[in-house]
């Protein structure tokens, strides 16, 4: 390889590593987990949509989630607005199929990209999630305030 191609070589490695540190995905590993008990789901469901979010939130690309939590009392406050100000679809969703857990997040100096603030807190950031059945699997529907 002549030391033309060489430059040109390097300079397009060097680009690839600079994108994907630049691109990071979320990440959730040190988040602070909290859950409450719950007389809607138990332990493992409640986990199990935690699991959900964490995955979801790997495309916040730049974020760190710092909180994710299960609270009784605000998802039965917020479960009723979610029902009752939708379309007649979200009417008849069944409440035992619907979860909302809440988080805290910061954002990096990408994350504008995403829309959000940069280097900024986000607190108390919804995540509603839905199944098809008891036993199916959570799948993120909505998140935001």
């Amino acid at each position: 390889m002549n030391a033309k191609k060489w430059v040109y070589f390097l300079g397009f490695i060097c680009l690839i590593f600079v994108l994907t540190a630049c691109a990071k995905n979320g990440e959730t590993k040190d988040a602070v987990i909290e859950m409450e008990k719950s007389r809607h789901f138990t332990e493992e469901e409640i986990h199990e949509a935690m699991e959900a979010v964490k995955e979801q939130f790997q495309s916040f690309e730049g974020c760190h989630l710092t909180k994710l939590w299960y609270s009784e009392e605000d998802y039965e406050k917020e479960i009723e607005v979610y029902v009752n100000s939708g379309d007649e679809v979200r009417k008849s969703l069944k409440k035992e199929d619907i979860i909302i857990l809440f988080s805290n997040f910061k954002t990096g100096p990408s994350s504008i990209n995403q829309g959000f603030n940069p280097d900024s807190t986000y607190t108390d950031w919804m995540w509603i999630l839905k199944r098809n059945s008891k036993t199916g699997k959570w799948q993120v529907i909505d998140w935001g305030y």
